[in-house]
């Protein structure tokens, strides 16, 4: 008698092994909302390795989420996928209310974007670009904003923007371990919007395995033995 193994297909694809989780808390001043803005990170193995999804990250937007909005993207993509176990938590199947436990567990215990490359050996990037055509000369559309004008932020960030284009588009990356970093992308991101340019512009969050020569702190991060614990003890 002979058994057969099913292997997943486009009906019946590999469900998603979520072995890790982790929620970046930014600084205070990210934003001139009242509360705390979060990067949430979901870390999926596979026999092809380890892959991670920002939560948000389809918006055109940067995906800094208040804890709720981390909760509704969960609500209404992972967390559903667990009813008939497409999606999973360390290779087990798990209720849609206890993977959500899992989640208000992380965003009880964020990380600051320092902190998450010293546990995780990637660092968080904001990456922006538009184009320059009516961003000089504009006018700030909030008063907590640092920037008075566009001009401002480009001249305070002259060394790390990329001109492309003959001079006519940018585009930057801001190390969030750095300070006002996250600050400066969330403000930078209101002038893209009150120029219309959010919408098809190059906003991301991109994280990066880091390089020790180029990180911000002395300290030599601990190179993702914990996430790779844990995909060991998945597998």
């Amino acid at each position: 008698m002979h058994t057969t193994t099913s292997r997943p297909d486009a009906q019946h694809p590999q469900p998603i092994n979520e072995v890790a989780r982790v929620v970046i808390a930014l600084p205070e001043d990210t934003s001139f909302y009242s509360g705390q803005r979060f990067i949430a990170v979901a870390f999926d193995a596979s026999a092809d390795g380890v892959t991670h999804e920002i939560l948000g990250a389809s918006r055109p937007t940067l995906p800094f989420l208040a804890g709720y909005e981390i909760f509704s993207k969960l609500c209404g993509d992972r967390a559903i996928r667990t009813v008939d176990g497409a999606l999973r938590a360390n290779g087990e199947t798990i209720t849609p209310e206890r993977y959500l436990g899992l989640w208000r567990t992380a965003i009880g215990q964020p990380l600051t974007p320092p902190r998450f490359t010293e546990r995780y050996g990637y660092a968080a990037y904001a990456v922006l670009g538009g184009q320059f055509d009516g961003l000089r000369g504009k006018r700030k559309s909030w008063s907590s904003s640092p920037f008075e004008t566009f001009d401002d932020f480009e001249a305070a960030h002259r060394d790390r923007i990329e001109y492309l284009d003959d001079g006519r588009c940018f585009r930057i990356e801001l190390d969030l371990r750095l300070t006002h970093a996250a600050r400066d992308a969330f403000y930078l991101e209101s002038f893209l919007s009150s120029t219309g340019q959010c919408e098809g512009s190059d906003t991301s969050i991109v994280l990066k395995s880091v390089d020790p020569s180029r990180t911000p702190s002395a300290k030599t991060p601990s190179a993702q033995s914990d996430l790779f614990t844990l995909i060991a003890e998945a597998a």
